[in-house]
């Protein structure tokens, strides 16, 4: 199912899509809500150039058997993974939310309730129809050069770590120019009406050229929705989405390259490891409490993804007296291994320095981060254990704690 351009065509489609749901055998179509629990649902909005398509039926049987069905028989051409069936959310009615089957799909939902000895079902399929570029908003392969103003935003608004201009002018032309040119030439046109996004930071690049006779300027915007206004003339063109490789081709422009992990000189030997006294604890809640409150003190790298333990370092080996409780988070980071090494080194925790790394034989370093008084026991050993994995790097940060045992 391509994209449609028109109101018709996306209650085509809407309709269409309905008729991909599989019901089963004694299934009779309604022509109208049976009750008032199913009476309510999605309808036309022309701001959003939404369509709405509904219908109920009826079917013998019990709810809960039309659930397993709807598991084993999800809509033809939908993930059997897309389907996501939820219960007890609105009253008794059940539903089941499928994910969009292309991009002028918004919905597909399936709600269920059980009346005596039968179950009634509405069904509700919305889509949505484009506005087609203008010509304005095609740029000629022959185009040799434009003009691009980057403004970056402001550094109260991010907490990226790769360096950025503040502003930068460039005029593009040969390669760099045909590889954005490409990426603006396939960006579809956006839906009309208001749209829910997050809030712009204030990137920006404005991009300028004379093709046709006009005067065009494309507005993308980095943040937020990511799409592009567009300006023949200063006159308004119709909003486009923003494509994924135009913003790496734009950073390419101005010189941007992505650094997650900032690059940080080394700081010389690495201090000697002393392996620091863990206080003994009074029970296991004391431990898990220690260990939560030191184990998020190390700063973590803004553009760090938190992950789950799956295919991370295993937990640091603990040889002190006392149960052990390990505390953990998980993370992973674009970039290279050393450069995370470094990077640690310079931001240690409060009170903390990083000592002697330990190796294992499958790559991965470990830095314990010891107080850097060492008078006292501690709540808590932190471990920083790292690992190189393709272009990406792996990293658990533990705090282990200890207590003792009646």
């Amino acid at each position: 199912m391509g994209d449609v351009y028109s109101i018709a065509a996306a209650r085509a489609k809407a309709v269409a899509v309905l008729e991909l749901i599989p019901l089963p055998s004694g299934a009779v179509q309604l022509t109208a809500s049976p009750d008032a629990d199913l009476a309510g649902g999605p309808s036309d909005d022309p701001q959003s150039n939404l369509v709405a398509y509904s219908q109920w039926w009826s079917l013998p049987g019990s709810d809960s058997a039309f659930t397993a069905f709807l598991k084993v028989h999800p809509p033809a051409g939908f993930s059997p993974g897309a389907g996501v069936i939820n219960s007890g959310s609105i009253s008794t009615v059940n539903w089941a939310q499928f994910a969009p089957a292309g991009p002028t799909v918004a919905s597909l939902q399936i709600r269920h309730e059980q009346h005596g000895d039968h179950v009634d079902l509405r069904l509700d399929a919305t889509a949505t129809w484009l506005i087609r570029r203008t010509p304005a908003e095609t740029i000629p392969v022959s185009l040799t050069s434009a003009t691009l103003d980057y403004v970056a935003p402001p550094a109260a608004a991010t907490q990226e770590t790769t360096p950025k201009p503040r502003h930068a002018h460039r005029v593009l032309t040969g390669q760099a120019l045909q590889r954005i040119v490409s990426d603006l030439n396939a960006v579809p046109v956006g839906v009309a009406g208001p749209q829910s996004c997050p809030e712009e930071d204030g990137e920006v690049a404005h991009l300028a050229m004379e093709f046709g006779g006009h005067h065009v300027v494309f507005t993308v915007y980095f943040s937020g929705c990511g799409g592009v206004d567009v300006t023949s003339d200063s006159q308004p063109q119709p909003y486009l989405f923003g494509p994924r490789n135009l913003t790496p081709d734009l950073y390419a422009a101005v010189g941007v390259a992505i650094t997650p992990i900032p690059r940080t000189p080394p700081l010389g030997p690495v201090p000697t490891r002393r392996a620091a006294q863990t206080l003994l604890l009074h029970n296991r809640v004391q431990a898990q409490r220690a260990g939560d409150a030191v184990v998020r003190t190390l700063l973590v790298l803004p553009d760090a993804v938190e992950t789950g333990p799956v295919s991370h370092p295993p937990w640091p080996r603990y040889t002190g007296a006392g149960t052990l409780v390990d505390r953990a988070i998980f993370r992973t980071i674009t970039g290279k291994r050393d450069d995370l090494f470094n990077w640690l080194r310079a931001h240690p925790p409060a009170g903390r320095f990083a000592a002697e790394p330990i190796k294992s034989s499958r790559g991965v370093l470990v830095l314990d981060m010891e107080p850097r008084d060492q008078t006292k026991p501690v709540t808590a050993n932190i471990w920083v254990s790292m690992v190189q994995q393709g272009a990406q790097v792996v990293f658990r940060v533990d705090a282990q704690s200890a207590w003792k045992s009646p």
